[in-house]
């Protein structure tokens, strides 16, 4: 039994030692931040943050500090430092307090060099704060004033960890602006990109009430990304197409206009998103405007009239009919029409197969066409299902 007693003894007395001398150390620590100067005070912090122990008390009587003189201390380099040390430390303190201490002291110090780790110490203790975020926001916005990578790629990679909708307008205001820098765009998208489910309501704004590259850049966005839906990918071209229908703009953006078009209708086209007959119809004849205004390019123009084959085709007989019978009076004229548009036409009635088209198809022989026009109508109407 005596044996047992000093054996527990030996143990105990040194851990008893070590105890003791961990609480002193702790006290010595505690009382020479309090009476020390602004380097004691980095030196106390810097080793709290290697020690095991929970020192919560010291680090909240460091964030009081630099809160409390920031306004006397701010641009003072040590100050900065206990501040940015401080905050990089922070993983043992209650979340609550945290946040507090970061609301407090992100607009009272200028510093890059505190808000920088502001933002990465947000990341990494994965802290989402509404406040905060009004303040990250806001922050955004003043970058643009003078953008700079660094600063802008920290500020969207901390947002894409707190995912919050409320970041929209900034990440894409960085996305479209052309002085921002070109990481940073790309940044910006990509974070759009994979919460576009998120961001459904604000992307469908932006291409109703956004400008033409505002508009194009939305549509891009949301087609580049495979992950996103079918469904969704369709119902934000098919938004896309006919707003551009009724989009008034500068003349001088006819090309973009086109080139936004063009990618939602071939959009639609790949999804087989036959929900959109009426509109692709509508686009059809505005299509047909531009191209006789010669502002489509004919290969487009065809592209296109295979769309209204593929996506109209209860009404897409009716209208590209009608559009033979006009080539067949032009024709009849003397007004000399483009071959390739007239067989692209005929194909599609004929890949349609309604027999509404009987008459316009079978009057195409006994005009001036080309053999190669002629022998296509022949085909066409062999097609058509009676």
């Amino acid at each position: 039994m005596k044996k047992n007693f000093l054996l527990i003894l030996i143990i105990l007395i040194p851990m008893m030692i070590f105890a003791n001398s961990q609480d002193e150390q702790i006290m010595i620590l505690k009382k020479t931040f309090y009476r020390g100067n602004l380097q004691d005070k980095i030196q106390v912090i810097s080793e709290a943050a290697t020690m095991e122990e929970n020192l919560e008390e010291i680090f909240l009587s460091s964030m009081d500090f630099v809160v409390n003189y920031g306004d006397i201390l701010k641009t003072d380099d040590s100050m900065i430092q206990l501040a940015k040390i401080t905050v990089e430390n922070l993983d043992k303190v209650d979340k609550s307090k945290v946040s507090q201490f970061f609301i407090d002291l992100f607009p009272l110090y200028d510093s890059e060099i505190i808000r920088n780790s502001i933002l990465n110490s947000i990341s990494k203790l994965q802290i989402n704060d509404s406040k905060i975020n009004i303040l990250l926001k806001d922050y955004g916005f003043s970058l643009l004033e003078n953008p700079q990578e660094e600063p802008m790629e920290l500020l969207v990679s901390t947002m894409e960890q707190i995912d919050d909708s409320s970041f929209f307008p900034v990440l894409f205001k960085y996305a479209a602006s052309t002085n921002v820098p070109e990481s940073v765009r790309k940044q910006s998208e990509n974070v759009i990109s994979g919460f576009v489910e998120r961001y459904k309501t604000d992307m469908v704004s932006i291409i109703e009430k956004g400008s033409l590259s505002e508009k194009h850049l939305a549509l891009k966005i949301v087609l580049n990304n495979e992950k996103n839906s079918d469904f969704l990918r369709a119902e934000i071209a098919e938004k896309a197409l006919q707003v551009s229908i009724i989009y008034i703009g500068d003349t001088n953006q006819k090309n973009e206009l086109i080139d936004f078009q063009l990618s939602a209708i071939r959009e639609l086209r790949r999804v087989s998103w036959t929900r959109s007959a009426d509109l692709v119809v509508s686009f059809f004849n505005f299509a047909r405007s531009e191209y006789e205004n010669e502002s489509l390019a004919e290969d487009d123009y065809i592209e296109i009239i295979s769309c209204v084959e593929e996506l109209a085709t209860s009404k897409a007989s009716s209208i590209l009919s009608d559009y033979l019978a006009y080539f067949n009076s032009q024709t009849e004229q003397g007004i000399s029409c483009s071959e390739s548009v007239v067989l692209a036409v005929i194909n599609a009635l004929g890949n349609l197969g309604n027999k509404t088209a009987f008459d316009n198809l079978l009057y195409v022989g006994y005009l001036s066409y080309s053999e190669e026009i002629i022998e296509a109508s022949r085909v066409a109407l062999a097609g058509l299902k009676f």
